[in-house]
């Protein structure tokens, strides 16, 4: 029954016309009682307990504003949702909370590539580390992609006074090919000993090379189940921010329930 219903919606995802989609997903908060406004059309009435999550398709910029009941003080913030992107971001309005900008400074043995929430920002290099300046209160995950490889080194790097300002994400420190290297060409052969050059760097390849082995197997498990349980948390995001939200029109539905369809594919196939 269920690969049924499974050939029913990709074939029904097929007669779809072919479009590039775009998302955003946002969070309003307000420190007072306020009225939500998208592009000067009204959308929902929020408190200081009660946040909004609007979910914006595009490639289009919003405007959005956020109108104190009380004073009728307007707080404004556009958003742009570009093509094949999918952001979250909170948008916090005659908010209390104390902003902050932190320092993130990334180190990588191998030349390697940086990404944020997904979007890339820089290179980066065993000599060339990458300084970075984030705002909070936010929670970032960075990835630094290697670049001659598979590797991936991901973190999450929580910005909040209370937990520093000051930030450090050291990938992939156990290849040091520059310090090997050196090691291979200072050490001194021996004569009267029985380990001659060529058999030093022969062991010193192959045991670079088992490590690698073995961070690449455990770095592609590591993965498995990180897309597994991702899969199944966008299923329950997709029920609470989407099927839950009568203010919602019906395309913006179909369109998130056909992005989650092609998203769940590969993981029936594992």
């Amino acid at each position: 029954m269920q690969k049924y219903v499974m050939f029913c919606l990709v074939c029904l995802a097929c007669l779809l016309p072919a479009t590039s989609f775009a998302y955003g997903h946002y969070t309003v908060y307000s420190g007072v009682p306020a009225d939500v406004y998208v592009d000067n059309e009204y959308s929902a009435t929020i408190t200081a307990t009660q946040s909004l999550k609007l979910i914006l398709s595009g490639p289009k910029t919003y405007v959005i504003g956020v109108r104190a009941q009380k004073t009728g003080k307007t707080y404004k913030e556009s958003v742009t949702v570009g093509v094949g992107q999918n952001e979250h971001r909170d948008i916090r309005a005659f908010s209390p909370m104390q902003f902050s900008k932190a320092e993130v400074t990334v180190y990588s043995q191998v030349p390697a590539e940086v990404f944020i929430d997904s979007v890339f920002n820089s290179a980066v290099t065993a000599t060339d580390p990458l300084t970075i300046y984030l705002s909070g209160p936010k929670s970032y995950v960075i990835e630094v992609r290697a670049t001659n490889s598979r590797l991936i080194h991901r973190e999450e790097v929580l910005i909040d006074p209370k937990t520093g300002l000051i930030h450090e994400i050291r990938a992939f420190n156990e290849y040091s090919p520059a310090i090997s290297q050196q090691t291979q060409t200072e050490t001194p052969v021996d004569n009267q000993g029985t380990v001659s050059r060529e058999e030093m760097t022969e062991a010193i390849a192959a045991a670079s090379a088992k490590a690698k082995a073995e961070a690449l197997a455990e770095e592609a498990a590591r993965r498995s189940r990180a897309d597994k349980r991702d899969v199944t948390n966008k299923g329950i995001a997709h029920v609470v921010s989407v099927e839950a939200n009568q203010n919602l029109p019906g395309s913006v539905k179909n369109m998130e329930r056909i992005k989650l369809l092609f998203e769940a594919i590969p993981a029936f196939k594992k």
